[in-house]
Order: C-alpha cells, then sequence, then structure tokens
C-alpha cells in the first residue's frame, strides 16, 4: 500500500557564528512542519496551503502555493530522482521559521521535501541515509547555503 500522507518537521539552523560564519551550523528550537497527503490520481496538484506559527505573517503573501514552491519543487525533483511517479498531493505548510532572518528558512524548505520525498518512495529511515542525503539537499538549496542544510 501506497503511503498516504507524511508530516515532516525540520528545525531552523543557524551559521552565522562568529570566527566560523558560514562554516559551523547548529540547529535552533524553531521548527516549521509539512504535512503532505495523497490526492486521487487526476486532482489539480499541489493544493497548498501555507500559514504562519507566529499569526500573521505579510511576508507569506509573497510565497508561490503552485508548482514554483520550493518545497515542492525539492519533493518533485527528489521523487522523480528516486525513480517515482509524483502523485497528485495536498500540502500543508506550517512555517514556524521567519524567512529572510538567517535562520535556514529556504533549508526547512529543501530538507522537508526531501524527507516527504523519501518516505514516499518508501525509502529506509537511517542516520546512515540522512547522511547520505546531504550532497543532494546542497545541490537542490537555491539559496548557496549548505552551511544551513547540514545543520
Amino acid at each position: 500500500m501506497a503511503l498516504q500522507h507524511i508530516t515532516v518537521r525540520v528545525p531552523a539552523s543557524t551559521a552565522n557564528l562568529g570566527p566560523a560564519f558560514d562554516c559551523l551550523g547548529l540547529a535552533l528550537d524553531l521548527h516549521s512542519t509539512f504535512t503532505v497527503a495523497r490526492l486521487p490520481a487526476g486532482s489539480a496538484s499541489p493544493q497548498m496551503t501555507i500559514t504562519s506559527a507566529w499569526g500573521d505573517d505579510p511576508t507569506l503573501a509573497a510565497l508561490p502555493t503552485d508548482e514554483r514552491n520550493l518545497f515542492y519543487q525539492v519533493f518533485a525533483q527528489h521523487l522523480t530522482a528516486l525513480g517515482q511517479a509524483v502523485p497528485a498531493v495536498s500540502i500543508n505548510a506550517t512555517l514556524g521559521v521567519p524567512s529572510a532572518r538567517g535562520l535556514g528558512s529556504s533549508a526547512t524548505a529543501v530538507i522537508g521535501g526531501m524527507l516527504a520525498a523519501e518516505a514516499f518512495a518508501g525509502m529506509p529511515d537511517s542516520a546512515a541515509r540522512r547522511f547520505a542525503l546531504l550532497d543532494a539537499a546542497v545541490a537542490y538549496e537555491h539559496g548557496g547555503h549548505p552551511d544551513n542544510v547540514s545543520a
């Protein structure tokens, strides 16, 4: 039976650590949560809802909720790279990592999309597998922040 839904929770990160600037990163206790649910074949996809964990956030209006969304792009590209068809999906994103604050908000979308794709493809979840995904995550991270995706 194919996976019907998955929820992934990805922490914020920072790599602005004094002399280790952009070299050393760490995860923080802020999270974005992404729930992906399979829709019936032929449904319009993606059907996406984005909310802020912090209430009213005017920056959300600038985020695409269609196939241009970074989370969805990584989800679809990674599934394709794994040899899987991209199903019709709904995505509910609750963003607890504010954007444009140096906290890795785009990295949360990249890692979240990859982990959701891995689950939909039935890939085993292990520390070794997650470590192996680092190169792919860096390639998907359009902002050029390998320090944030590795944290």
